[in-house]
């Protein structure tokens, strides 16, 4: 990564439901591994070509930057840890980029629940909500807020 330190905003992730992310993840890496199938006979603008497309740019903008908190997830993972605390330094604008790829996983939704010959379904709810926590973490943090911890939807 290029940006100097001060570029980098601390995004805090409160109180992460460990098995809700281990099924976010699941989730949607089952939903990758078929548009990224589906990429390779269908237009640039179709919304698995999109998404996958942003998914490789913001990996390879922000390589390297996820690497200890997912290190932290895992462990907590193999500990059996309910929730963990994980934090992410980032540059400021991860949450404009967190923004287009919201945007993206939504309309993925909907393609999804449209779909034809699509194994992988919708997000489900619980799922949904998570994700929608995640990027408002990391779009309200880059914008100078305070984190809000995970509250269990249930």
């Amino acid at each position: 990564m290029t940006a100097a330190d001060n570029d980098l905003v601390e995004v805090r992730l409160l109180n992460l439901p460990v098995e809700v992310q281990r099924q976010a993840a699941e989730h949607h890496d089952a939903l990758i591994r078929e548009f990224e199938l589906i990429r390779v006979s269908e237009s640039s603008a179709s919304i698995p070509a999109r998404l996958v497309t942003l998914i490789d740019e913001l990996q390879a903008r922000y390589e390297g930057l996820s690497d200890a908190p997912r290190a932290v997830i895992e462990a907590a993972i193999r500990e059996g840890a309910a929730n963990v605390d994980v934090t992410y330094l980032v540059p400021a604008e991860v949450g404009e980029a967190m923004l287009q790829l919201n945007d993206l996983l939504e309309k993925a939704d909907e393609y999804c629940r449209a779909g034809e010959h699509l194994v992988t379904l919708a997000t489900p709810p619980l799922i949904s909500g998570y994700r929608r926590w995640f990027i408002d973490e990391f779009v309200n943090q880059a914008r100078g807020r305070a984190p809000e911890p995970w509250r269990d939807a249930a």
